[in-house]
């Protein structure tokens, strides 16, 4: 998966031993923080999520062990057969089945169950590892070294590569497109860096500044990124949507000595951690940056890593010299589905002349909802008017074209304010002719030649030749 917990090792290192609690180098929706004290109160200092937030890995700094949950941080195992080593970064695929750890002047370690057993990989060397992070499938990993280069795998961790043309830096952070194809890293005291090509070529990223870069974090797709400004005196979170290219400066979370920070998969969540002599608070934003609440719930304390699923439900956070914490976003009520509209659908309209000639007789044809007892033809438009009625009746000259724009239902004798209704489209336009009238039958007199008389009879009676009309 995404790294998405990201902590200036040095800086924080630095900041508990300035305060005596170490002596050595070291927006969402409401929901509900949990204190996971199953996992014992211990130097905690990193941790990483699978996409689900199902299975958790965090690590403790110093000699001490790497612990796995499966449970969303409820339970904790300690995984011994990584030993005590002075840890300080672990990274998990998106299944959480692939987990890869560096340790602070030691190798890079890694796991393919889950934490279960872990293999050294020691083709990367001892050196003073601060920061991994994985693609979702876990073939790609990426190590920054402080005060050396960046390393990068496309075998799990089985082989290393030095990228030397990212040059030699104080790295402090480093994160991965789920591809594993983009990665942006930070330099403390210097700039932020993004490679498009899985760490071959790097790009010096000069738009954001040159700052105490802390922790760094990236959407799925790499296209977005969030990074922390983890200065004693206090800095701000930075945004970018171009995949580095520029940055804004998201004043809206305040100046804070900022660590680590985490991102959902669309970048749309985030959540960062500070803190300060005697704590700070977790940090939440639902809008990628632009505004952020204050997670009081919490508690102020000496937050480290922090780390999300990948819809940004789930949280976990580790606290150094305390306990790992997890939330869970609040599940919204469902409003019941309701039932299919029922609809009346007119599938034709037609006129007929009545018996009588005089009138002209409209018939609707279609389906109707139950409980349609009569219908009307409403707002029928004519060429010597507009006729709006709630009858069936209506006088107008013939000949005319009427053209229905809409039909009242009926329940008994009440219109109906909302009858589902579908005309057909585009409105019915019907030409009505003039009645044809019946001719009536005529008598006529035939005279014959001989003097006789002959009444012929018809529409048109005709005499025979030779015969006159009388």
């Amino acid at each position: 998966m995404i790294l998405r917990t990201k902590i200036s090792f040095i800086s924080l290192c630095a900041f508990l031993i300035g305060t005596g609690i170490a002596t050595m180098p070291a927006a969402h929706a409401a929901g509900v923080w949990s204190d996971q004290t199953s996992a014992g109160t211990r130097p905690w200092y990193s941790i990483t999520s699978s996409a689900d937030g199902s299975k958790l890995a965090a690590i403790t700094y110093g000699a001490t062990d790497i612990w796995t949950s499966s449970d969303s941080g409820t339970t904790w195992v300690n995984r011994t057969s990584a030993g005590a080593r002075g840890w300080v970064y672990i990274t998990s695929s998106a299944d959480g089945s692939k987990l890869a750890a560096v340790a602070y002047n030691g190798d890079i370690w890694r796991s393919i169950d889950s934490g279960a057993s872990w293999t050294d990989q020691t083709s990367a060397g001892s050196r003073r590892w601060v920061a991994i992070t994985s693609s979702a499938d876990g073939s790609k990993l990426a190590a920054v070294v402080s005060g050396g280069d960046i390393w990068t795998s496309i075998d799990s961790g089985a082989h290393w590569t030095d990228q030397t043309i990212s040059g030699s830096r104080g790295w402090q952070s480093i994160t991965s497109s789920a591809d594993g194809s983009k990665l942006a890293a930070g330099v403390s005291g210097g700039d932020i860096w993004t490679s498009s090509d899985s760490g071959v070529t790097w790009i010096d990223q000069t738009s954001a500044g040159t700052r105490v870069w802390a922790g760094i974090t990236s959407s799925a797709d790499g296209s977005k990124l969030a990074a922390t400004v983890g200065s004693r005196g206090g800095g701000d979170i930075w945004t970018s949507s171009d995949s580095g290219v520029t940055w804004i400066d998201q004043t809206g979370a305040g100046k804070r000595p900022w660590y680590s920070i985490t991102s959902s998969a669309d970048g749309s969540k985030l959540a960062a951690t500070a803190t300060a002599q005697g704590g700070g608070d977790i940090w939440t934003s639902s809008d990628s940056g632009v505004t952020w609440i204050d997670q009081t719930s919490a508690g102020t304390r000496v937050w480290a890593g922090i780390t999300s699923s990948a819809d940004g439900s789930k949280l976990a956070a580790v606290a150094y010299g305390a306990d790992i914490w997890t939330y869970t976003a609040a599940v919204a009520v469902q409003a019941p589905t309701p039932p299919p509209i029922q609809r009346s659908n007119i599938t034709a309209i037609s006129t007929t002349h009545d018996k009588s000639g005089s009138g002209v007789d409209i018939t609707i044809t279609g389906t109707f909802i139950e409980g349609i007892s009569n219908i009307a033809v409403n707002n029928v438009n004519i060429t010597q008017g507009s006729w709006i009625a709630t009858d069936t009746s209506v006088s107008f000259m013939l000949p005319t074209v009427i053209k229905v724009t809409s039909i009242q239902l009926f329940d008994g004798s009440a219109p109906l304010l909302n009858p589902q209704l579908i005309l057909p489209d585009p409105p019915v336009v019907i030409a009505v002719p003039s009645p044809v009238k019946k001719a009536k039958a005529k008598y006529l007199r035939c005279i014959r030649p001989s003097g006789s008389m002959r009444i012929a009879y018809g529409i048109n009676p005709v005499c025979p030749t030779g015969s006159s009309t009388k």
